[in-house]
């Protein structure tokens, strides 16, 4: 069952522990087609007077197809149970084969946003703003050595959180 996230369930989520350590699930896509990757990456914030988070997402992975082609994107956390799982989803592509169904996790959709009916939290964001990350940008260079290959930059997206839930 959802619930809405109240002000003390908010106090007790911890960001930096969630997505870097306990990792998340982006998803995206409609009814017909729905895909979702891995990420450790990213943060939730407050910008433009308005919670957020921020995301990256590589050129080639096949989840960015979803988020570009789609306004709103679900973020969706686990309990460390299911870390095999968001393992497999982080290292085998939707475009070779269903990994969602490989791993038996339950697409559902809350307002037309898909969501993972296994996630102990929900966030559903609407997409603000994108930009592809550039190399030339980055003022520490050890980091694009360390990071990236050719080609391989991010793009950073800001996805307005409208809704967040705890799966009771």
């Amino acid at each position: 069952m959802l619930e809405a996230m109240n002000i003390e369930s908010v106090n007790d989520f911890n960001p930096v522990e969630k997505i870097g350590g306990e990792w998340m699930l982006i998803t995206a896509g409609n009814g017909a087609k729905v895909n979702t990757m891995t990420a450790n990456w990213g943060s939730i914030g407050f910008i433009w007077g308005k919670p957020s988070a921020t995301i990256y997402i590589r050129q080639t992975r096949y989840t960015k197809e979803f988020v570009d082609k789609n306004d709103y994107f679900s973020l969706c956390f686990f309990s460390k149970k299911y870390k095999k799982e968001l393992s497999y989803l982080g290292s085998h592509s939707g475009r070779d084969e269903n990994k969602i169904e490989k791993v038996k996790f339950d697409v559902n959709f809350i307002d037309g946003v898909p969501y993972f009916k296994q996630a102990s939290t929900i966030i559903i964001c609407k997409k603000v703003y994108a930009q592809a990350m550039k190399e030339k940008s980055v003022i520490n260079q050890d980091i694009v050595k360390r990071y990236y290959d050719k080609d391989s930059m991010h793009t950073l997206y800001i996805g307005e959180i409208k809704q967040s839930y705890l799966n009771k």
